[in-house]
C-alpha cells in the first residue's frame, strides 16, 4: 500500500513562525489525507521525549511523525531527519554532510530555488546567501554545491512559485538526484499540498531514511483528500531557460 507523507511541516512547538498548534496538526493531517508528517521544525528538533509523548497521541489518530530539523547552512536550508541528537542554530554545509553521515541520517535540501530566479527586494534566496551569484540558466543552477551534500532536493513546495519548483525537478533529474515533495506547512490549511508518494509501506524513521536511499517515490501536489497529481516535467513546459529540453525527463 502506497504511504503518503508530507515531509515539510511546521508546528508552534519549536518554529517561531508556524500557526499549527500540535494538537490542530493531529486534527488535519488526516483529515487532509496523509497517512504522516514529518515536524521539521526551525529552531530544534522536538526533544525526544516530547517527541514519544507526542507520537502517542498521533497514534490515536493513525498518523505517523517523523523526527527532523530544518538546519540553515549559509548555501541552503537541509531538512535533517534520522539523528539521534541534532545540532542547533547554523551548520556549514560540509560539516552537516558529516554530522548526517556519522549519525545515519538523510538530509533534504528544502526549496532550492526559492527567490533565486528573479531580485527579490524582500528576500535573499537561501541557497544563494553566501555571496554566490543568482544562476541565469539551468547549467549554472545545477553547479551549485549544495547539490553534492545532500540526499535529495525538495521540488515540489507549497510555498514556491510554480518555476521554482520546476526548476528545482529540472536540477535534481540533471544530477540524478531524489526528488521529493513537502508543503514547508506553518498552518492547518497548508497541510498535504506538496507530499511525497512512497510505493510501499512507511512504518517509522528506519523506513522512511531506507526509502529515501533507494528510490521507490515520487512527489506530487495535494491534498491527497482532493486528490493527488504527480509532479512532474510534463507539466513544467514553460519559457524559462532551457526547460523545455528537460521536459520528458521523469523522476
Amino acid at each position: 500500500m502506497a504511504t503518503i507523507l508530507d515531509l515539510h511541516v511546521h508546528t508552534t512547538r519549536h518554529s517561531g513562525d508556524s500557526i499549527l498548534t500540535p494538537e490542530d496538526l493531529l486534527l488535519h493531517a488526516r483529515a487532509a489525507g496523509l497517512h504522516g508528517v514529518c515536524l521539521s521544525e526551525h529552531e530544534e528538533a522536538w526533544p525526544k521525549e516530547e517527541f514519544r509523548e507526542f507520537q502517542r497521541l498521533a497514534w490515536d489518530y493513525d498518523l505517523l511523525l517523523i523526527r527532523a530539523r530544518e538546519i540553515p547552512t549559509g548555501m541552503g536550508h537541509v531538512i535533517c531527519l534520522g539523528l539521534d541528537e541534532y545540532p542547533v542554530g547554523e551548520v556549514p554545509a560540509d560539516r552537516l554532510r558529516r554530522i548526517l553521515d556519522g549519525g545515519g541520517g538523510v538530509g533534504i535540501l528544502a526549496h532550492p530555488f526559492r527567490y533565486a530566479l528573479e531580485p527579490n527586494p524582500r528576500a535573499w534566496p537561501p541557497t544563494y546567501e553566501s555571496g554566490w551569484s543568482l544562476p541565469k540558466s539551468l547549467e549554472e543552477a545545477a553547479s551549485h554545491p549544495i547539490f553534492e551534500l545532500v540526499d535529495a532536493v525538495e521540488v515540489c513546495n507549497g510555498h514556491n512559485r510554480h518555476v521554482e519548483n520546476c526548476v528545482a525537478l529540472a536540477v535534481a533529474n540533471r544530477l540524478g538526484l531524489k526528488a521529493l515533495g513537502g508543503t514547508d506547512a506553518h498552518g492547518p490549511q497548508e497541510l498535504g499540498r506538496c507530499v511525497t508518494v512512497f510505493e510501499g509501506d512507511i512504518r517509522g524513521e528506519e523506513d522512511l531514511i531506507e526509502a529515501i536511499r533507494t528510490g521507490g517515490f515520487y512527489p506530487a501536489k495535494g491534498p491527497p483528500s482532493n486528490g493527488l497529481a504527480r509532479f512532474d516535467m510534463v507539466g513544467c513546459i514553460l519559457d524559462h531557460w532551457d526547460l523545455k529540453g528537460e521536459a520528458g525527463q521523469l523522476p
